[in-house]
């Protein structure tokens, strides 16, 4: 889930996906381990970060190791087309090339609330910036309205030309 994606740079996915490197690096936090206090407390983000994400990254360059050919691809490049990867590495390229892409913090509560799930997703909702999300919407709903009329318009002015 990523309810910490108004936390990201705008730059951020694209570091995970789309660079071309010999070998997949980790990607820097762009924000402070403490940044999501006292919801994901500064010791998990650490641990999950450095850890548990850069365990994918490791593996993952672990398993193409001897395939220079796919190093040069992206990590999203290698999970669209899995049937290009050879059966040996396939399941590993799958498991640590998605979990690199995708990694998101929804597990990151086994730390600070024990493995109490419930009240982690209860707390999380707390880091989200409601006004970010808000000005997403409307912003969605005024292009959403201003393609509609537009649509509206020529749809109008089309059967007015017709009628001429």
């Amino acid at each position: 889930m990523y309810v910490i994606v108004n936390w990201l740079k705008a730059d951020s996915f694209q570091q995970l996906t789309n660079y071309r490197l010999s070998d997949y690096r980790l990607p820097k936090l762009p924000y402070d381990y403490s940044a999501l206090e006292p919801t994901i407390d500064t010791r998990t983000m650490a641990l999950h970060h450095d850890k548990h994400h850069a365990g994918y990254v490791n593996n993952l360059n672990k398993a193409l190791e001897n395939y220079p050919d796919l190093r040069a691809k992206s990590a999203a490049e290698l999970l669209f087309d899995l049937n290009a990867i050879p059966e040996e590495i396939r399941t590993a390229v799958r498991n640590n090339a998605g979990g690199h892409v995708n990694h998101v913090w929804e597990h990151a509560y086994y730390l600070k609330y024990e493995n109490s799930r419930p009240d982690y997703v209860e707390a999380r909702w707390s880091v989200v910036k409601w006004d970010f999300v808000e000005g997403n919407y409307v912003a969605y709903k005024v292009r959403a309205g201003v393609g509609q009329a537009i649509d509206k318009v020529k749809s109008t002015w089309k059967n007015l030309t017709d009628l001429w």
